[in-house]
């Protein structure tokens, strides 16, 4: 393994000429130089291409959807053009430290077992301006025992071995949001990760984000139960991961029989509903936060 390993940053965008510039500016001021950039751009109809194109630097590779396929397809369509030895994640609203992609190259150089690096973050709103900073723990069992649970890596904060991610099949066809838990999920199968105890990146977390958007809500949290059905399955998982991953494929099954009843009304959905708070008196809370939202939002 060199030094100057080559890093492909995968940028997928679509309309996202407020923040772009800012996050591609945070890669080019990168200490580390040995990278490409490839973006592919769904169809946008705004400013996007324009910004990318004041860009001149032979590293940035733009490609462009002639229509709108999503998330997921572009990304699927972008890995074809991934070249590097390490591919790094940024998110075309989010934005890179200065240090980033040293600090996780110089991790993988100490450590060749390694398939994935991600980091701390901050998370940054719509200005900028830090809205709270996440220190993730350094006891790498407990974080791989959350991850049966939930994704709590920032997908910009990772970058993972190229040559691991196609063993295992890379970005799957079957998700449009949830594929970089998915992809997480099967590296860590039978992979080390580490984590660098540094703030690496400033996640943008705004309304228009994804995670925001409620018509996605109903498949994101379908995809979320169906990797969590996954690692069921397929993971030999201790006590502490299997109370874990059944905590939360009851949150999320609590979240969808709520997704249902919203829909269309009926004893049989109200009966579910309680029939599961019966079971698992600890998801009272859940559905206390649900009924809250809600008011919030009326």
């Amino acid at each position: 393994m060199k030094n100057n390993s080559k890093i492909s940053v995968l940028m997928n965008c679509f309309n996202s000429e407020i923040f772009i510039k800012e996050s591609v500016q945070s890669l080019v001021n990168q200490t580390y130089t040995n990278w490409e950039l490839i973006v592919w751009d769904d169809a946008s109809t705004d400013g996007t291409l324009d910004i990318l194109k004041c860009f001149k630097d032979n590293r940035i590779k733009i490609y462009t959807n002639s229509s709108h396929c999503g998330l997921g397809s572009g990304r699927i369509k972008a890995q074809k053009f991934l070249k590097g030895d390490y591919i790094s994640i940024l998110d075309s609203d989010d934005v890179y430290e200065k240090d980033k992609l040293r600090n996780q190259i110089e991790a993988f150089n100490r450590n060749h077992e390694l398939s994935l690096v991600t980091s701390w973050y901050s998370t940054i709103n719509k200005n900028s301006k830090q809205i709270s900073k996440i220190k993730l723990s350094n006891n790498l069992s407990e974080i791989k025992n959350e991850l049966c649970g939930d994704n709590i890596f920032a997908h910009s904060s990772i970058m993972y071995k190229r040559i691991d991610a196609e063993k295992v099949g890379w970005y799957s066809e079957k998700f449009e949001y949830s594929q970089d838990y998915d992809l997480t999920i099967k590296l860590l199968k039978n992979n080390s990760f580490y984590i660098v105890p540094d703030y690496l990146v400033k996640i943008r977390d705004i309304d228009s984000s994804m995670t925001r958007n409620s018509s996605l809500h109903s498949l994101i949290i379908k995809e979320h139960l169906e990797i969590l059905n996954y690692i069921k399955n397929d993971y030999i998982l201790n006590k502490k991961q299997k109370k874990i991953n059944d905590k939360n494929l009851n949150k999320v099954n609590l979240k969808i029989l709520l997704f249902n009843l919203q829909k269309k009304c009926s004893f049989r959905k109200i009966f579910d509903i309680l029939n599961l708070l019966f079971k698992n008196p600890s998801l009272v809370v859940s559905i206390l936060k649900h009924i809250s939202s809600r008011f919030i939002n009326f």
